[in-house]
């Protein structure tokens, strides 16, 4: 009888507090990713994928990052591995939950950490918290100092638009305070009035005391940085959303006669769209109502009239006619011809090209002999041995500053992904001049996104690739390349930064990612300025004019092109807006540096 009635109660607790049972694990496993000074979301945006990012306030302005949070080791041990060859430092923290340490939170929200969070929101609510459950989010607002002052709040809560909103206790270490590095939000909102407002924890370690909330620091001003500034004033490499980072090479990533193919779909010229409106489309307007061959609204819709426009101007200029002419004779660059750097690049395609890689004992040679051992035999001891010996081979005694994986370990491959991140690490390393091929960044978009986000990060210009698209077969482009080297004043080409140039358009053409706002308000802020000076410095003389106009026909047609390729790879118009002026930034930026 007893029994019975000890199984009935303990049956009781379990259906009424189901955490104090199954619902939480006595450890918390996390992913330590290293101490950075001031660390901001940017830096990080190549692991957004991977987890949930958050960090921890040190002491001097030095905070812990981490990621994830998990309830067995396992999970964050796999997490782990993922970010290592990225972030070397990388390592499991175990947390034990002390007993006794739960405190009341008012849950609000769980979301997905791989999906946008909407944090606009959840701000009003203020000391917001992040319970991390793996891929869940739960999102939380607090600490009240009891049940009853969390209730007085529920209801405002509810009310504020939070209808799922529940009271709930969880143990401290569990809950980590969230800032605008977690959240991205700069500003602070008007706040919900609530009766009991929440005291905050402090994130500083693991022991922390409630406290009750200081003052707000001042926002700090939000302000564009420059991870590698070029010789023109603004930023040359450009981080990208969330995974690639595309930047500029070296000079041995020369314009490539092997023309790319391997962008599905947008190898031709792209059509442009007449029901998009935008502000190129304005500006190429403006121009033609002034040279009298539009006579329709400024309404940013390339229609027929624009079309009609741009084709009679065209056929009237005289500038824009020899320009046209002087456009069909210049250069698109010389490929790289060394045997090993065609090889490379032919590689699926030419029986001859393993033959050349064989006999050459350059690690990166070394490394595709693995690649192409792996692709035949799987994982094996010889391919684990030829990868090892091209990593020492590229990276040792050679690195200075940051490296983008732990060089001096030994490595086994038991999967594509990792075999082919490291194979771009080593095209990155300090020593290599071969450009990666095309087709490789094809056939691994996402080992090349991140191998381009990691050199990126580490402000490296040693990344190299092969020229993957053709925009400078497009007519506009040439002509506009054509008119800018005629108002460059003499500048004399410089080999390098040609070659720079032509290897970040070729990852622009193959991205698949959007820029970062950061950047993306970099490159509107150069086309503003560049457009204020040149209208300045046309007012000066009549010649200066005619250039001018000749110059805004090429651009402006040339970026409504641009849009278009990049909204027929799958790009909302914001985002392909930006990738079009990085674009012209790449095609003009250094001869029309004078102008800045």
């Amino acid at each position: 009888m007893h029994k019975k009635t000890y199984l009935l109660i303990l049956a009781g607790i379990t259906f009424l507090f189901p955490s104090l049972v199954f619902g939480q694990s006595n450890t918390f496993y996390t992913v330590f990713v290293g101490n950075y000074p001031d660390p901001q979301a940017e830096q990080f945006s190549l692991l957004k994928r991977y987890g949930f990012l958050y960090k921890e306030d040190l002491q001097q302005n030095i905070a812990k990052v981490y990621i994830g949070g998990f309830d067995n080791k396992k999970a964050a041990v796999e997490l782990m591995n993922k970010i290592k060859p990225m972030y070397t430092e990388a390592s499991v923290v175990e947390q034990k939950l002390r007993p006794n340490n739960e405190v009341t939170v008012i849950q609000v929200a769980t979301r997905i950490f791989n999906q946008e969070i909407e944090w606009q929101k959840f701000e009003p609510l203020q000391n917001l918290y992040a319970m991390i459950d793996g891929d869940k989010i739960k999102i939380a607002t607090g600490i009240y100092p009891s049940f009853e002052a969390a209730k007085r709040d529920l209801e405002h809560i509810r009310a504020s638009g939070f209808d799922d909103a529940f009271i709930k206790n969880v143990n401290e270490t569990l809950i980590k305070g969230l800032s605008s590095f977690e959240t991205g939000l700069k500003k602070p909102l008007i706040p919900i009035q609530l009766e009991d407002r929440p005291v905050a924890v402090s994130q500083s370690n693991n022991n922390a005391k409630i406290k009750r909330p200081s003052p707000p620091a001042a926002t700090k001003k939000e302000v564009i940085t420059s991870r590698q500034p070029s010789p023109r004033g603004y930023e040359s490499m450009i981080p990208m959303n969330g995974q690639p980072q595309v930047q500029p090479k070296s000079p041995n990533a020369s314009n490539n006669n092997n023309t790319y193919s391997g962008v599905k779909g947008i190898d031709r010229q792209p059509n442009i769209r007449s029901q998009v409106k935008r502000t190129s489309v304005i500006e190429l307007q403006k121009v033609l109502k002034l040279a009298g061959t539009y006579n329709g609204q400024l309404d940013g819709y390339y229609g027929p009239g624009t079309t009609a426009g741009y084709s009679t101007l065209m056929q009237q200029n005289r500038d824009l006619q020899k320009y046209a002419v002087l456009s069909q004779y210049a250069e698109s660059g010389q490929a790289d011809m060394r045997p090993l750097q065609q090889a490379l690049n032919n590689l699926p395609n030419n029986p001859n090209a393993q033959s050349v890689i064989d006999g050459s004992r350059e690690a990166i040679a070394i490394a595709y002999k693995a690649y192409r051992l792996f692709g035949s035999l799987g994982p094996t001891n010889e391919v684990n041995q030829m990868m090892n010996a091209a990593i020492k081979q590229a990276y040792s005694g050679q690195f200075q500053g940051p490296a983008p994986f732990d060089y001096s370990a030994t490595y086994a491959y038991n999967d594509w992904s990792q075999l082919v991140l490291h194979l771009l690490f080593i095209h990155g390393s300090p020593n290599n001049t071969y450009a990666t091929p095309c087709w490789l960044v094809e056939k691994h978009p996402q080992e090349s996104a991140t191998a381009q986000a990691v050199f990126a990060n580490l402000n490296s210009s040693s990344f190299l690739m092969q020229n993957c698209g053709n925009f400078m077969e497009w007519e506009e482009i040439r002509m506009l390349v054509a008119i800018s080297s005629d108002m460059s004043g003499n500048r004399k080409v410089n080999p390098q930064e040609a070659a720079a140039d032509a290897s970040l358009r070729s990852q622009l053409y193959t991205t698949s990612a959007g820029l970062e706002k950061s950047n993306q308000a970099t490159y509107e802020r150069w086309n503003r300025d560049l457009w204020a000076n040149l209208n300045n410095w046309s007012l000066s003389d009549p010649l200066h004019q005619r250039m001018v106009t000749s110059l805004k026909v090429a651009y402006f047609q040339t970026q409504v092109r641009l849009e278009d390729f990049f909204m027929d790879k799958g790009f909302k118009y914001n985002e392909a807006s930006g990738l079009a002026l990085a674009t012209l930034e790449s095609l003009v930026g250094r001869d029309l540096q004078r102008f800045m």
